[in-house]
């Protein structure tokens, strides 16, 4: 388990991802989520704009130490949402890596999330860079649109590994019941192939179909769930209260089963 995502119960890791256009928006959501007592703050650095309306990366940068100030201890995830992936943020890849490394190299965040979509040339000495001062890396592809085919997951997951993520995270849409168990036993596929590499598996169904893949990530080994403090950031996600007592009840049903 990554350090990020440990706790003390041993479910899943309760993550509140946090979102403001600027400065004072971002340390307001994160005080909100740090009261409904997450185990980690996902912030969304493309979330931060400038006067013009631009991203504002370097703006980011600079308020790092007022948001892990504001954190008060809650560990943090620091992720910059490409429009590829199906969030709003522009920059390029050469900007992406050197965002990634300044990140990695701050001293002040326990992970960094590194999307698939960006070429393994820009994130490759930001990955090891991150490794190396005890950074975890988060590997993410995300499918807002679909849930991509039996296969086309698998390479998904292999090319995730590939580029020494210490989580696998893939986020999908589906548009069936069956798309949901596509994922999860892609998910498990990828378990079985890279257990030797002490990875963890992070499967996520977004909207209604997939909140069974946000409540019962203990009994397929998910290291953590994505959960909401007002508006979340994707679809499906449950308000952090909810989502709690939703892992605690399927916690105790699990316990009460015959082994």
């Amino acid at each position: 388990m990554v350090r990020i995502f440990e706790t003390s119960t041993g479910l899943p890791a309760v993550v509140v991802p946090v979102m403001g256009s600027s400065a004072e928006e971002t340390i307001a959501a994160i005080t909100r989520a740090v009261a409904a007592g997450p185990d980690a703050i996902e912030w969304r650095l493309d979330s931060l704009v400038d006067p013009s309306g631009a991203h504002n990366a370097e703006g980011a940068l600079d308020l790092l130490p007022a948001v892990i100030d504001a954190a008060a201890g809650v560990r943090v995830l620091a992720t910059f949402r490409s429009k590829a992936e199906g969030g709003p943020g522009d920059l390029s890849d050469d900007a992406y890596g050197a965002l990634l490394r300044t990140l990695s190299t701050s001293g002040l965040i326990h992970a960094i999330d590194v999307e698939l979509s960006r070429p393994q040339q820009a994130i490759s000495d930001a990955v090891t860079i991150a490794r190396a001062a005890g950074v975890a890396v988060i590997g993410s592809s995300h499918h807002f649109d679909r849930t991509p085919s039996a296969a086309e997951l698998d390479e998904i997951f292999a090319a995730l590994a590939g580029r020494r993520s210490n989580v696998l995270k893939v986020a999908t849409m589906p548009h069936d019941i069956s798309d949901v168990w596509l994922l999860l036993a892609a998910a498990r596929r990828a378990q079985v192939a890279h257990q030797g590499q002490r990875v963890s598996v992070l499967p996520i169904a977004m909207g209604a179909l997939g909140v069974i893949t946000r409540i019962a990530g203990e009994s397929f080994g998910s290291p953590a769930t994505f959960g909401a403090v007002g508006e979340g950031s994707a679809p499906g996600q449950i308000e952090v209260s909810a989502l709690r007592a939703q892992m605690s009840a399927f916690h105790a049903s699990l316990m009460d089963q015959p082994s």
